[in-house]
């Protein structure tokens, strides 16, 4: 039977994702993400790059808002959703400014 990981901790590159640390030290990204809180240390930044975000964004703006759901081609379950994300992306669009 084996026993816990021990990891040290002081080793570790935090600006990394939890999973990513997770699979380096073959520890839970649970555990990581406990460690980090316990630690203080900063959330790594998000894994997408801010382009993708843009091109996102490109394409939402070019949707015709005012049309029907049907029109646009989406799903009423997935409308309130998409919703959400357009207004987090050019929230997003405008700190980048």
């Amino acid at each position: 039977m084996q026993g816990k990981k021990t990891v040290d901790w002081s080793s570790v590159d935090w600006s990394k994702q939890n999973r990513d640390i997770a699979e380096q030290y073959q520890v839970s990204a649970a555990s990581v993400s406990l460690v980090r809180k316990q630690l203080r240390k900063p959330q790594p930044k998000l894994r997408y790059e801010r382009k993708n975000s843009q091109a996102r964004l490109g394409q939402w703006r070019k949707l015709d808002w005012r049309e029907t759901n049907a029109a646009i081609g989406l799903y009423p379950r997935a409308i309130s959703c998409l919703e959400r994300v357009k207004a987090s992306l050019d929230q997003t669009s405008r700190m980048f400014r």
